[in-house]
């Protein structure tokens, strides 16, 4: 980038200033980017930029400091159609009663950076920030294109740290939930005393069929014989016991009915004597039918219980991306799908804004990948059904050998120059009516004689046509000075390519055959010109090119 050496304000800059001084609020609009050099013009007293080449809206404003604002914008060449030498930049700002004006300007001179043209080997994006001191303004703003706008590394940063702490606690609760779900040790805390409630107790005596409840113990032995064994009913006794597995080696003992000759046993005895250590510790509780219901009830209902958006529960994980439960948990590998599919959406609307923005400038309308939707679909909608974007047309009559035309501003990239003259008189010399045009710069058509001669003084009818959907406009001069010469160009499409040309004779013969000359595109590489001697004709030639 060109050294700049600082802005300087403006006038109209300083104007504004005092009235933000004064309670006005200081909005800043836009950035202009040219190529204009300073000659002899007042860098305060300028209005707009000295040839304006590129308008950059504003991503971005900031005071780091009291009296100073930071306005930033971002330069990409990418919808530079030509490229020029960044050696002026200009910030606009909106005056409450003049609408927007130039409010501060910097020139780089001879250090100026040159801006290729999109397509080229150089890719350009430049972040530009200016400093501008804005004294004691207390509201300082500016128009933001939102969709230029760009995180800093450091929040960019920070926001990756939180979607990582987020995933990292996604992860414990699914490795807690996990957890919690194998847990076999009760993980929710129910106590024997919520379980029984009716303390433990001794049996003295049970009747044949035992009451209905339950009983459990831990199966550490085989059932049938330490059961009779226990009991004392050994030998032919037999045993029948009705059990439910819960887990484990634990056993949930309905029924207990011991057959001894036919006649049911009546008396069961607590396990406490030496003989009978190996029930001792075995023998948990005796409690009810419906105490037992009502912990089922409790176990079937906790079972159940499904969390919701308000209310916590078990839920299911689920790695589906499709998924519209809202009971579920979505797994890393849900999330990472996801996100990749998301970055992949984002990837291919930004291919398919850049395509767009091409197409679109294309057409004569400038565009940017930058653009929002929104904005794209109205630039598509400015897009003309005409390719001629302004005629300028007048007549001149040549006062000397050389005259300047002041026309209203075109862009020299796209507009040619056509004219047509006729002498005034019949006297002189036919070569000195022939007339030279070419557009010095962008606001001025040049009209050149090889010789001036007031009794035969041409009168010129010029028209300058600019266009809006250009590809390409090579221009340049020649001497020719033999019967046929060739012209070397940059290739073009010959279907889609005109040629205009003028020049002057130096025939020095009033015989019009031999101040004439033709002209063509011979090819898409040769421009051919012919005439009928080999006097020297002085040629400025445009060659425009369209999409």
């Amino acid at each position: 980038m060109g050294a700049f050496g600082g802005l300087v304000l403006t006038i109209k800059g300083r104007n504004l200033q005092a009235k933000a001084q004064a309670g006005a609020d200081l909005k800043y609009s836009r950035m202009g980017l040219g190529d204009g050099t300073i000659t002899s013009q007042s860098i305060p007293s300028l209005v707009g930029l000295i040839s304006q080449r590129k308008s950059l809206n504003l991503n971005r404003v900031y005071t780091p400091s009291p009296a100073r604002a930071v306005v930033s914008a971002i330069l990409s060449n990418q919808d530079v159609t030509t490229g020029f030498f960044f050696r002026e930049i200009g910030v606009f700002a909106l005056d409450p009663d003049e609408g927007e004006i130039l409010y501060a300007y910097g020139n780089s001179g001879t250090t100026a950076e040159y801006i290729p043209p999109a397509g080229s080997a150089d890719i350009i994006e430049k972040l530009i920030n200016l400093n501008i001191i804005v004294g004691n303004a207390t509201n300082v703003t500016a128009v933001i294109d939102q969709s230029l706008v760009y995180a800093t590394r450091s929040e960019f940063e920070n926001k990756i740290n939180e979607i990582n702490l987020a995933i990292d606690e996604m992860q414990d609760e699914i490795n807690s939930f996990s957890s919690h779900l194998t847990n076999t040790n009760n993980p929710h805390k129910v106590t024997t005393e919520q379980v029984n409630t009716i303390a433990s107790k001794l049996v003295a005596e049970m009747p044949a069929v035992y009451p209905i409840g339950i009983t459990a113990f831990s199966l550490t032995t085989a059932l049938a014989d330490p059961w009779k064994t226990a009991t004392g009913h050994v030998g032919t006794d037999t045993a029948l016991v009705q059990t439910t597995k819960m887990s484990g080696d634990y056993l949930i003992v309905q029924r207990i009915t011991f057959n001894n000759g036919g006649t049911g046993v009546t008396a069961i005895y607590e396990r406490s004597t030496s003989a009978n250590n190996v029930w001792n510790g075995a023998w948990k509780k005796v409690v009810s039918r419906s105490e037992f219901e009502t912990l089922q009830e409790t176990v079937t209902a906790h079972k159940a219980e499904t969390a919701t958006l308000t209310t916590k529960g078990h839920v299911k994980l689920n790695s589906s991306v499709t998924s519209p439960s809202e009971v579920d948990a979505a797994t890393p590998k849900a999330v990472k799908t996801a996100m990749d599919r998301a970055d992949a959406a984002f990837l291919q609307a930004n291919n398919g804004k850049t395509a767009v923005a091409s197409a679109v400038t294309a057409k004569g309308v400038a565009a940017s990948p930058s653009d929002t939707f929104p904005t794209l679909a109205t630039k598509i909608g400015q897009i003309s059904s005409t390719n001629v974007k302004s005629i300028q047309r007048g007549s001149t009559f040549m006062a000397d050998v050389s005259e300047n035309v002041p026309i209203s501003l075109v862009d020299i990239t796209k507009a040619i120059v056509k004219i047509t003259f006729r002498p005034n008189s019949t006297a002189g010399q036919g070569h000195s009516v022939f007339v030279k045009a070419q557009l010095s710069n962008s606001t001025t058509l040049n009209l050149s004689l090889s010789q001036y001669l007031l009794s035969n003084a041409p009168t010129v009818e010029w028209e300058v046509i600019e266009f809006s959907n250009v590809k390409s406009l090579q221009t340049g001069t020649a001497a020719i000075g033999a019967v046929t010469t060739s012209v070397a160009v940059a290739a073009v499409n010959t279907l889609t390519s005109l040629l205009f040309f003028s020049y002057t004779s130096s025939s020095g013969s009033a015989a019009s055959q031999t101040n004439l000359l033709a002209g063509s595109l011979s090819s898409g590489v040769n421009i051919s010109f012919s005439q009928v001697d080999t006097s020297i004709k002085s040629v400025y030639w445009q060659v425009i090119e369209f999409n």
